[in-house]
Parts: C-alpha cells; sequence; structure tokens
C-alpha cells in the first residue's frame, strides 16, 4: 500500500482537505504516485492522519473533479494518467529567457489563440454541413425563432443536474444564464 504522510497544519486559515488534495496533486505531479496506482482507502487515511472522514472524503473528490483520478466502485481511487502540456516547461523557460531581437517582422507562432479566429484547414466542413441539413430538415417550428432569451431549457436543466452531481451546487434551471461572451455576460451583470 501506498503510504501518504503530508504535513497538515491545523494552525493554517486553509482547511485540511485543500491541504491534504494538493499534497496528493503535487504527489501525482512529480510522479511519487504513478498513473494506475491507488492512493490508500478513506477509512485507513483517517486513521493514519488522524483526520475527519468528511476531509479526506473532499480532498479525493476535488482529485476526482479536477481529473487527477476516477472513483471506481468497489475497487477505490485511482490515479489517471496527467495530460501532457503543448510546450515542455524547460522549452517555456528557454523562450521566456531569450532577449528580444528586432528581426522586422513578427514571428510564426506555433499556436495561435487569438478570439474568433477558426482553423479552416481543420475546420470539420463535411460535419458542419451534415448538422446544418440535420436541423433543417427536422421541421422544428422555433428553430428560426430566437428562444428563451436566459439559453435553452434543456441545456440549462442538464448544467443545473451537472453542478449538483460535480460540485455540490443545488439550483434550478431558472437560475442559470448561458451568455455568447464575458462581454455580454457582463453587461446583464
Amino acid at each position: 500500500m501506498i503510504e501518504l504522510t503530508p504535513l497538515l497544519n491545523k494552525k493554517l486559515r486553509t482547511p485540511l482537505y485543500i491541504q491534504l488534495c494538493q499534497y496528493i496533486k503535487k504527489e501525482i505531479e512529480i510522479g511519487g504516485l504513478p498513473p494506475g496506482t491507488f492512493p490508500p482507502s478513506i477509512r485507513y487515511l483517517c486513521e493514519h492522519l488522524n483526520l475527519s472522514k468528511n476531509a479526506v472524503e473532499s480532498a479525493y473528490q476535488q482529485l476526482t473533479a479536477e481529473g487527477y483520478t476516477e472513483s471506481r466502485a468497489r475497487i477505490g481511487l485511482k490515479v489517471l494518467p496527467l495530460e501532457k502540456t503543448l510546450m515542455p516547461i524547460s522549452q517555456f523557460q528557454d523562450h521566456t529567457s531569450r532577449e528580444p531581437q528586432d528581426t522586422g517582422r513578427e514571428s510564426a507562432a506555433k499556436y495561435d489563440f487569438k478570439y474568433g479566429d477558426i482553423d479552416l484547414s481543420h475546420f470539420p466542413h463535411k460535419t458542419w454541413k451534415r448538422c446544418l441539413q440535420d436541423a433543417l430538415n427536422s421541421g422544428e417550428p422555433d428553430l428560426f425563432l430566437y428562444g428563451d432569451h436566459k439559453g435553452d431549457i434543456g441545456l440549462r436543466t442538464e448544467l443545473a443536474k451537472y453542478l449538483f452531481q460535480a460540485r455540490g451546487v443545488r439550483c434550478s434551471s431558472e437560475q442559470i444564464v448561458i451568455c455568447s461572451g464575458t462581454h455580454y455576460a457582463v453587461s446583464l451583470l
């Protein structure tokens, strides 16, 4: 069994479950808990660290919510492989430590994060056209109307269910407003 012995400080303002979660995340990131391993059970960790069951459960739930682990029925928590970053940290540090060179032209970036641009070379034109045709052929009478000003009721209902399951937030679909962007959301506020 993998042994976890974090140094938790009850005098800090940071809750114990967050301290435990951060410790386990760091262990996963540095390879102390490799993918496929099973962290200790909640009961064992409660006894070992002298913590409440709620603190350990909350830490484990946070790890699952952030994609570090997955919960399996009758098996327990399993560490997932981390996603690879787009640019290794060493390569990033090399780019940031270089002195800027004035070559008179803009260097070509590997990734363009400009808002609103679509990568037309990779856009799935056939799939998009098929989806549009399916929507037009559906015969829905509300297809060309504006719809609910708060957003699609089906989507808002699913979001309310997701928020309860993933974050424990109890809300109704009427309390959710779907916006087309940050600017519009801020103007509504």
